[in-house]
């Protein structure tokens, strides 16, 4: 390489670099205005960092910051979207026919389900979801869980989960990973490890105020949260 072509390249470089430092103090500034505004969510009023992650989202899934802040939250730890907005962003993407619903089943019924289904605008082809039954509902756990809103208002969340599944099968560079916030809140959190142990122990019959008991019972913390880790990994 010439010196004319290594002082070119380091010129690039250079003002590559400094385009990269004025998008990111640019950012920085929208975020700060969007902190500073009384019209935001509580999450994101004088949070800096919250705003910016909105802002990422936003450009991701081309909408504006201001619906991301509304219909993002965070449950048990996740990030995730009211339907509506997931709803929204499918049909944002212009892939697709309006997206309807197909109920079939007895309505209170096991076998009571629904799939999502469209057109695609390109080929012609109609697309269809896997189809979600209450069956599935109760067998996932979803519905068995105190407050669960399958037992409320089923016909909606089975739309809803059907709508979350055809997005994930047919559009996942729209979805980019996102869950409805009932799909979250279906997620059953993760067991504390204390927990289990003093179940465990309890089981095997172990004191905790014996000093053998105490032993046992430090030695059995130990594997036990080993063994949640590895069902964190799995769920």
């Amino acid at each position: 390489m010439s010196d004319l072509q290594e002082r070119q390249l380091a010129l690039h470089e250079k003002n590559a670099e400094t385009t990269a430092e004025k998008s990111f103090a640019l950012v920085q500034r929208k975020a700060a205005a969007l902190a500073n505004s009384n019209v935001v969510p509580a999450e994101y009023k004088g949070n800096l960092s919250n705003c910016m992650v909105a802002m990422e989202m936003a450009e991701r899934t081309n909408s504006s910051p201001l619906a991301v802040m509304q219909n993002m939250h965070i449950i048990h730890g996740r990030p995730s979207f009211s339907s509506a907005f997931i709803i929204g962003a499918l049909a944002q993407s212009k892939r697709f026919s309006t997206l309807n619903y197909e109920m079939f089943g007895d309505e209170g019924g096991a076998d009571r389900g629904c799939y999502a289904y469209a057109t695609c605008k390109e080929t012609g082809e109609r697309l269809e979801s896997p189809k979600i039954t209450m069956a599935m509902a109760k067998a996932e756990g979803w519905s068995t869980k105190k407050g669960s809103k399958w037992l409320t208002m089923p016909e909606l969340m089975l739309r809803y989960r059907a709508a979350a599944f055809f997005g994930r099968l047919f559009a996942p560079d729209v979805m980019l990973g996102m869950h409805m916030s009932e799909e979250v809140q279906d997620i059953k959190p993760s067991i504390a490890p204390s927990e289990v142990v003093l179940d465990i122990n309890a089981d095997l019959g172990l004191s905790e105020h014996t000093e053998s008991g105490t032993e046992s019972l430090s030695a059995s913390k130990e594997v036990i949260e080993a063994e949640v880790i590895d069902i964190d990994e799995e769920i």
